[in-house]
């Protein structure tokens, strides 16, 4: 994750690591279900 000038995270960064983490676990799923 990263931070600019001491900012907190901003939605679109949630948005990011969020879409990440569910195209993580669908690949996953589909490889145990594979």
């Amino acid at each position: 994750l990263r931070f600019v000038d001491g900012i907190a995270l901003s939605r679109l960064d949630w948005a990011g690591a969020a879409i990440a983490l569910c195209g993580m676990a669908i690949i996953v799923s589909g490889w145990k279900s594979a």
